[in-house]
């Protein structure tokens, strides 16, 4: 005769212990517990907004399931730091498979940022009331801002780096310009307009201007100026101009694709 289950004891999902009813006209009985291995899926989120997901927490070994992103007002959808495959990063809604081991998926949101000729850096840059003044500021106190410049020229001395889930955009098509003011110091990062590295790194509706416009055979020239360097993101409806190399060993020009 087999010990009759009568009910367990679980903690979350995970069974924990039982009991039985023992077989009166047994003296032994042998319980066997029969193990389902199950992987935890955990989801994360940054501050900005929530994930639903189908399903619970536990899923068997190939599994699928579904998480979607909603920014919270404020803000806006980033990028999966976690749990999307190649190609998949920037997309809200994301189909997932369950592996041999647990998953984690992660979100980021984007804080909405302000940029105003009429604004001052020691503003918060939440609102077009209380703007930054410069994209540089704006980069400073947010780690990864969704940055919205009003029309207007904006003067920068060292180039912009997107090295991490950001945003930079115009509020009207190609009213912004950013224009490098001074000659910066070597090296990829400082000597462009933007330096694009980061799979959510985008620039939209902006214009990307150098200040210097040489002749090549003034060998005074600076020796690189690049209106965008993109090793990674995405970079649209922009207009780059003013940008120039004296040479054609030097990378430049008005922009400068890396590997990716």
């Amino acid at each position: 005769n087999n010990a009759v289950y009568v009910e367990g004891t679980f903690e979350g999902e995970e069974p924990k212990s039982f009991t039985y009813e023992h077989p009166v006209s047994e003296n032994e009985v042998r319980l066997v517990w029969h193990w389902q291995l199950q992987y935890k899926v955990d989801v994360v989120e940054s501050d900005g907004g929530r994930v639903e997901r189908s399903g619970g927490d536990w899923r068997l070994p190939g599994d699928t399931g579904t998480v979607r992103a909603t920014p919270a007002d404020g803000y806006r959808f980033g990028c999966w730091t976690k749990g999307a495959s190649s190609g998949h990063e920037l997309e809200p809604e994301l189909t997932f498979s369950v592996g041999e081991g647990p998953t984690v998926l992660e979100a980021n949101f984007q804080k909405e940022v302000y940029v105003s000729k009429s604004g001052s850096d020691e503003n918060a840059g939440t609102s077009w009331d209380d703007a930054l003044a410069t994209v540089t500021a704006a980069l400073e106190k947010y780690a990864t801002p969704y940055v919205i410049v009003d029309d207007g020229v904006y003067d920068i001395t060292s180039g912009l780096q997107l090295t991490n889930s950001i945003t930079v955009c115009g509020r009207n098509a190609e009213g912004a310009v950013i224009r490098l003011k001074e000659q910066p110091v070597a090296g990829d990062k400082t000597r462009c307009v933007f330096f694009l590295d980061h799979v959510a790194a985008r620039v939209h509706h902006i214009a990307a201007a150098g200040i210097w416009n040489r002749s090549r055979d003034d060998q005074t020239a600076v020796q690189c100026g690049r209106g965008i360097c993109l090793y990674n993101g995405l970079v649209e409806n922009c207009v780059i101009s003013n940008n120039q190399t004296v040479s054609r060993t030097v990378n430049g020009g008005g922009a400068y694709v890396g590997s990716g």
